[in-house]
């Protein structure tokens, strides 16, 4: 491996609006940052730290005192965020979460959050994902750079390992903190680290570079099967269209939901979950709305179209929300926006009595040349999901229903000038935007 020095450092880092160092305290994020401190003079933006406070160990409250005497004294400034995490199963894998979670919250729009994984973090979790019987996709392993919206998340020292961060670190005199239930070998992880990479690397000097190029085919892999998934239709929406499967083999019809599922930031299925689910979509009969539920997601499917959620449930719309204006509108289960240029009213775009009603399936409405129907027959016919039904608004105006935003505007609300009117577009919760 390439010895650890600051100028590889820079060429790794993206431009960013900032660059904030997720530093635990622990010797390889203070590598990290005083890496970082050496390179402020040549960034593009400031350079940041935060720290994670997870309160799980009973020196919490002086680790981070620590990591607030070291940034003082490296004159880096310094955030300590607190977060919640339940004792509990997988309490490694919350954490984890949590600690995320809490680093998205305080970057900035384009901002970098710079993490200290390096290559032994890399061997390891290729080990990992091999006895999990993970694919391709599983054994690409870390990635160098991911999106961590509103910015992105790199991890510049993989190609270093721990013994040379440590060696660093030494050489400049760092003191860092030593997390005691790093020894501890019932983790997986940590079994691997501390029983099975040391045999590895006597047998095998170069383990760890040999899995670290290992991840780094098989991301490479996974990158050509993300092209292929977007030749076979993928879009980074939460909606498919069943023929995209269906005119493709059953690999490639697995390797294009696999794909959607993760473009969407939901955690995949198991492997007999995606097979038998697969199945079920293309072969259910068209009158049936089969459903694939695997904890944290669902697909169900409707007249042709695969939706995809969490396979949460929704909060119940209510009654109705008044209006003063016509404007943007965000509800847990959709969001409503104004365009220019419709067949409504301009006129009727704001004033008293102005509201969104919800749940009204039994209401009748008089569409323009249609003739007057129930909301929910409406709804069928233009292929609206049942589960999206009720959420559905009507724009009223007092009793009298003006628009069914993606559906009709109603008699006495249409323009005679559509350059002169507006439209409503109605986003639900787990699709594109329809028009009105």
């Amino acid at each position: 491996m390439q010895s650890l020095d600051s100028e590889a450092i820079l060429t790794a880092l993206p431009p960013g609006s900032e660059y904030v160092v997720a530093f635990s305290g622990g010797c390889d994020s203070l590598v990290l940052l005083h890496l970082m401190q050496t390179l402020r003079a040549r960034l593009s933006a400031q350079l940041r730290a935060v720290h994670v406070h997870h309160g799980l160990h009973p020196r919490a409250d002086a680790w981070a005192g620590h990591c607030e005497r070291v940034c003082a004294a490296l004159g880096v400034p310094l955030t300590v965020v607190r977060v919640d995490v339940a004792s509990g199963p997988n309490l490694e894998a919350r954490a984890r979460h949590a600690r995320y979670r809490a680093l998205t919250d305080v970057l900035a729009r384009d901002g970098v959050v710079l993490t200290a994984h390096h290559a032994d973090d890399q061997a390891e979790t290729v080990l990992l994902r091999a006895m999990r019987g993970s694919g391709v996709t599983g054994l690409a392993a870390i990635p160098r750079q991911r999106p961590l919206p509103p910015g992105k998340l790199v991890r510049p020292l993989l190609d270093w390992s721990r013994q040379q961060l440590r060696a660093y670190a030494e050489d400049h005199g760092l003191v860092w903190i030593d997390d005691p239930s790093n020894a501890d070998r019932t983790p997986d992880r940590n079994f691997l680290r501390h029983a099975v990479m040391p045999q590895l690397r006597q047998r095998w000097p170069r383990a760890a570079a040999g899995l670290g190029r290992l991840a780094g085919d098989a991301a490479e892999s996974d990158a050509l099967l993300e092209e292929l998934a977007r030749l076979d239709g993928l879009a980074d929406t939460p909606r498919l269209a069943l023929s995209c499967l269906q005119g493709v083999s059953e690999p490639r019809a697995r390797n294009l939901l696999r794909h959607w599922i993760r473009a969407q930031g939901l955690p995949l299925p198991g492997r007999k979950r995606l097979q038998s689910g697969l199945i079920m979509l293309l072969t259910a009969t068209d009158d049936r709305q089969p459903a694939m539920v695997w904890p944290g997601g669902r697909i169900r499917r409707y007249h042709g179209t695969l939706y995809l959620d969490d396979g949460s449930t929704l909060q119940v719309a209510p009654d109705r929300v008044p209006l003063v204006a016509l404007a943007e509108q965000r509800f847990p289960w959709g969001r409503l926006r104004v365009v220019s240029g419709g067949a409504l009213r301009a006129d009727l775009s704001g004033g008293p009595g102005l509201m969104l009603r919800f749940d009204m399936l039994e209401q009748r409405v008089q569409p323009v040349g249609r003739p007057r129907k129930r909301l929910g027959r409406l709804l069928q016919e233009a292929r609206v999901p049942p589960w999206q039904r009720t959420g559905w608004p009507l724009l009223c105006r007092h009793d009298q229903v003006l628009a069914v935003p993606g559906v009709c505007v109603c008699v006495g609300a249409e323009t005679n000038d559509e350059t002169a009117g507006y439209a409503l577009e109605w986003h639900p919760a787990d699709g594109p935007p329809a028009l009105s």
